[in-house]
């Protein structure tokens, strides 16, 4: 297929298409080491072999189905205890694109994972290299569920799941990137853009259930730190999470 100049600045402008991978991720950071990465270089496949989610979980697609992708971002001098800028772009890049193109009611479980009706239709890995206090560089892998129909896990949904037609994978991949860069150039905007990702944040100031190293329980979302870490309210005092020490009873 002929693949077209996206209408970005700079987001897609480099790239690569590959018949298939073990990751995408692995395949920029590889570029990166050997000092080859340009900012905003895109890498897509169809199948990806041993593609993983947040904290070494597997991700599951079906080849020729889905998008897998990554992008690499250098420069970005971004302070590390601003890290968790990141996840929250990329969560609202891919919020954005399901609302716009698809008028999909989609939220964000924390911490970027991508729900629609409670089911899991977009995962995200984020991986940064830090050059003593500040982010120097980051692979922002993304993984959509679109026109694949049936999943092995209960959990997981598609666009086309949720419409009922099939989508074209390019224009939907050029959405994926506009908006990308869409909040990377308001990355400055620190608060404006945790109060987005609030408003999408699943679960949000209302009462949900959870596990914790205690068991489980019921609470209340009540906010997201600089830190990237959960606040809950758990009975009547607030407790801060990290990933993988707290589980959504969806």
């Amino acid at each position: 297929m002929y693949k077209k100049e996206f209408n970005t600045h700079f987001v897609g402008q480099t790239r690569t298409d590959l018949p298939s991978c073990p990751s995408t991720n692995d395949f920029l950071k590889e570029l990166l080491k050997n000092d080859k990465l340009t900012n905003g270089q895109l890498v897509n496949t169809p199948h990806q072999t041993a593609g993983r989610g947040q904290l070494s979980n597997k991700w599951e697609s079906e080849k020729f189905k889905n998008l897998t992708f990554s992008v690499g971002l250098i420069d970005l001098d971004l302070p590390a205890v601003n890290q968790f800028q990141l996840n929250i772009i990329s969560s609202l890049a891919v919020v954005k694109t399901l609302i716009d193109c698809f008028k999909i009611k989609a939220c964000i479980k924390w911490p970027n994972d991508i729900l629609i009706n409670d089911k899991k239709v977009a995962g995200i890995l984020i991986e940064t290299n830090l050059k003593q206090k500040t982010i120097h560089s980051a692979i922002v892998g993304i993984g959509l569920n679109v026109n694949q129909s049936k999943f092995t896990t209960p959990h997981a949904t598609s666009i086309l799941n949720k419409t009922g037609r099939p989508v074209e994978l390019e224009s939907l991949l050029e959405m994926l990137c506009k908006n990308l860069e869409h909040y990377i150039f308001r990355k400055e905007d620190l608060n404006g853009l945790k109060k987005v990702y609030l408003s999408h944040l699943y679960q949000y100031q209302t009462i949900g259930e959870y596990i914790d190293g205690h068991g489980q329980f019921k609470g209340i979302i009540s906010d997201v730190n600089e830190l990237g870490e959960l606040i809950v309210m758990k009975d009547t005092h607030s407790v801060k999470y990290q990933p993988k020490q707290i589980k959504f009873l969806l």
